[in-house]
């Protein structure tokens, strides 16, 4: 684990990749071959370009104490149930465990921005007094109002 505050209070960061492949490598050991699996690894996926956390999930009965003193710890890195099969002690274990989204990217919403406004030369858009629409139709908006003092632009 690695110190990422030491005042008011110390808080050390727990990587579960980083976890997880220390836990592999004493499965992997001749020792620790003969003992079931200490855990279930599910990668990152993308899905619809949204990045979905990785999973480690302590599996078996296993259960994990850390070195009982005054810190925190904060689990970093993806999801996982490392808080569930804590054994209780003075140190306090953080997640954060997401639903499903950790990371986005923010450049098809600022490329879409760019198209919506003309700024992409590959991909021009077309601009009538009532709509916006681009070639491949990813891009489709209905203006109404006078244009002068009240205009309204809708996403179809």
């Amino acid at each position: 684990m690695t110190q990422i505050q030491s005042s008011p209070y110390e808080i050390r960061e727990l990587d579960i990749d980083l976890f997880r492949a220390a836990l592999k490598d004493l499965e992997d050991d001749v020792e620790g071959m003969t003992f079931l699996d200490t855990h279930r690894h599910v990668s990152s996926s993308s899905i619809g370009g949204v990045t979905l956390a990785k999973i480690v999930e302590i599996i078996n009965g296993y259960t994990i104490t850390f070195e009982n003193d005054t810190y925190a710890v904060s689990i970093s890195g993806g999801n996982t149930n490392i808080i569930d099969v804590t054994n209780l002690n003075s140190v306090s274990v953080r997640s954060s465990n997401s639903v499903g989204l950790v990371d986005f990217d923010p450049n098809k919403y600022i490329l879409e921005l760019w198209t919506k406004h003309g700024l992409n030369p590959e991909n021009p858009f077309t601009h009538t007094p009532t709509r916006f629409y681009d070639e491949d139709g990813t891009i489709d908006q209905e203006v109404t109002g006078d244009g002068e003092s009240n205009t309204t632009v809708t996403r179809n």
